[in-house]
């Protein structure tokens, strides 16, 4: 199940799950009900969605990654600078040898934009 994290104005929360779900896929096989949590989404937050290749990549000395401070560090950049940062982190801490796959989705409300309101950034340089 991918973990999650939200960050507001530079502050990093984990948003923890009262009863966890499924992993992504297995719900069928588990016949178990999507866990649902609400979390407020202002202008300006971000939502990171992320495997557990993120957090569970460990140094030589068996270390795991911080992931939060690592988030924190990259807070106030770009949302592409921050997920490319956390990349870079990841597979420093990691010394480029990981065992799990390890995804990352980055979220971000756009300031000015209603609920109902649409609006898609892709990355620069990509498809758009």
């Amino acid at each position: 199940m991918p973990s999650r994290s939200w960050c507001r104005a530079g502050r990093v929360r984990t948003v923890a799950f009262e009863r966890p779900g499924a992993p992504l896929g297995l719900g069928d096989l588990l016949e178990t009900a999507p866990a649902v949590r609400t979390v407020p989404f202002g202008p300006g937050d971000r939502l990171l969605l992320y495997t557990d290749g993120f957090i569970e990549a460990r140094d030589r000395r068996g270390g795991f990654l911080d992931l939060a401070a690592r988030v924190a560090a990259h807070a106030g950049r770009p949302l592409e600078a921050l997920v490319t940062g956390l990349r870079r982190d990841l597979l420093r801490h990691a010394h480029g040898d990981l065992d799990d796959e390890a995804a990352l989705v980055a979220l971000e409300r756009l300031p000015g934009r209603g609920p109902g309101a649409t609006a898609v950034r892709p990355p620069a340089g990509g498809p758009g």
